[in-house]
């Protein structure tokens, strides 16, 4: 055990492998699963989660298994145009995901009944600021430095950019643990893991994941301002989500295909590049 930790530590490589990706996906789920008990709503016990089972496991991996700990963690500078996009998508996807979400709570009248009439079970009791930045800011920075950072370089060990995309997204939707957000999560994954490998940088995905979860967290936190005195009415409101759903989503696919046209950060194609074990194909 002691000559394989000496090894392991010794012959590091610059980027993670796919297999210590999928293990750091299996370890923050144990973690998660583990940390359930500390309970959902307190903001200590959801800031120890995210810091200590989330983005510690990729932030340890990479600084002590990697010889590139910022380049294994896609943390380069973007092209400012990228910032801009990514701030465009987060309020063009917000509604029909929002609208899918509330849809599949819909076929279950029960559950969506529940969910109406009790409060949110998230602890409100603090600063509305500091409930945003632990339950929004917090989990997203988290969330990326994790699946879009370290796991997702990982997978581009062994698959193709967009095979990539698409198991990493798999996993971030299984790691939320909730099966009615699974398919709007997993949309969610696929569109931040593309603009991570289409700008190279997961500043973009970062700045996206920061507004998104402001945006759906904002009438719990501010009811007054918004006119929103209980989690029914919230629920009620995103009723009226379908045409601004229709209306967004043709705008944000259209944008999703123009990114297709642009090419990669280049510092991010030299870099998958330089693997000798990656495929050259990188588009």
């Amino acid at each position: 055990m002691r000559l394989w930790l000496r090894r392991l530590l010794r012959d590091k490589d610059e980027r993670p492998s796919t297999g210590q990706a999928f293990f750091c996906f299996a370890l923050i789920l144990s973690l998660t699963w583990f940390s359930m008990s500390l309970g959902q709503g307190m903001l200590i016990a959801q800031a120890i989660r995210y810091l200590a089972f989330v983005a510690t496991p990729a932030l340890g991996m990479a600084l002590i298994l990697t010889t590139q700990p910022r380049e294994s963690l896609a943390l380069r500078w973007p092209p400012l145009w990228s910032l801009g996009v990514a701030l465009l998508l987060a309020l063009l996807l917000l509604p029909p995901l929002a609208q899918i979400t509330l849809w599949i709570l819909q076929q279950f009248p029960v559950i969506y009944e529940y969910a109406k009439e009790t409060q949110s079970p998230l602890d409100w009791s603090s600063s509305p600021w500091v409930s945003l930045l632990v339950f929004a800011w917090l989990p997203a920075f988290c969330e990326e430095v994790t699946f879009r950072g370290f796991i997702l370089t990982g997978l581009q060990r062994r698959f193709r950019p967009r095979t990539a995309v698409v198991i990493s997204s798999f996993l971030f939707a299984l790691f939320h643990l909730n099966v009615f957000q699974l398919l709007p999560t997993f949309f969610l994954g696929l569109v931040l893991a593309y603009l991570t490998t289409r700008c190279g940088s997961i500043l973009p995905s970062i700045l996206f994941h920061l507004l998104y979860n402001t945006l759906i967290l904002v009438p719990a936190l501010f009811p007054d301002a918004l006119g929103e005195s209980s989690l029914e009415q919230a629920l009620q409101s995103q009723s009226m989500l379908w045409l601004p759903a229709l209306i967004s989503s043709p705008i944000a696919l259209w944008l999703l295909w123009r990114l297709t046209k642009r090419a990669p950060h280049p510092a991010y194609v030299d870099y998958l590049r330089s693997d000798p074990s990656l495929r050259k194909d990188v588009d």
